[in-house]
């Protein structure tokens, strides 16, 4: 497509805007000095440079409205403003100068030269519909695509969303049982300090118990006993 051409950001000397461009200032010199030329040719003619220029134009304002798909400067876009505004004042000129006196007669083979055929120019008029048809199924296939993107977005934002949530229960999961094993070990610290203590004071009577004669006179009875305990259970399994 030519509009869709215009908009792709080419190197400067494969971009379509300059070689048509050069067929446009063409076309206005054409017209402005063809003084053999009737008021209608010169119409006709600028009709036509008038639908290039109208194509240029579209094609700036669509880069305009998309800055960020289209890679290209203000400065070349201003240029190219400046461009068409110059177009469409020497386009006035040539108009205003109308009254002033280009040819009135010209011969029907310089017309069908300049116009083209009947035919010729149903066929332009044809590529002209088939050209707006085809720049709207672009922009709305653009449109679609983009809309795609853009719910494709919403559900990887969506699964990131819920990603992050898991996360953060796992986490406050992570943190409420480590909070009970803390209380447990905590708990048992204690007890054991307890039990530490009360092997003490044991260790401490049994100290105090060995070191008192009559202590030592108590754990010797109580040690025979348990000797003889054990002499009566073993005479008990012995004897018949």
């Amino acid at each position: 497509l030519v509009t869709n051409a215009l908009l792709v950001d080419n190197p400067i000397d494969q971009d379509p805007f300059h070689s048509l461009k050069s067929e446009i200032e063409t076309a206005i010199q054409e017209a402005a000095s063809a003084h053999g030329w009737s008021s209608r040719q010169v119409e006709d003619a600028l009709s036509r440079i008038q639908w290039d220029v109208d194509m240029v134009e579209e094609s700036i304002e669509r880069i305009v409205a998309n800055k960020e798909r289209f890679a290209m400067s203000n400065d070349e876009i201003q240029s190219r403003i400046k461009c068409v505004q110059n177009w469409k004042r020497q386009m006035d000129d040539v108009r205003a100068d109308l009254t002033g006196g280009f040819g009135k007669t010209s011969s029907k083979g310089s017309r069908e030269a300049l116009l083209g055929s009947k035919q010729e120019q149903e066929e332009r008029a044809k590529a002209k519909k088939a050209l707006e048809r085809d720049n709207q199924e672009f922009m709305e296939g653009e449109g679609m695509r983009q809309q795609l993107i853009h719910e494709e977005l919403n559900v990887y934002l969506d699964d990131l969303h819920t990603s992050v949530t898991r996360l953060g229960e796992m986490g406050l999961t992570i943190h409420h049982e480590l909070k009970e094993q803390e209380a447990i070990v905590d708990d048992l610290t204690e007890r054991t300090d307890a039990n530490h203590s009360n092997m003490l004071d044991i260790n401490k009577q049994v100290s105090d118990l060995l070191k008192s004669r009559q202590g030592r006179n108590q754990l010797l009875l109580i040690a025979g006993l348990i000797l003889a305990l054990l002499v009566v259970v073993a005479l008990i399994f012995i004897l018949p």
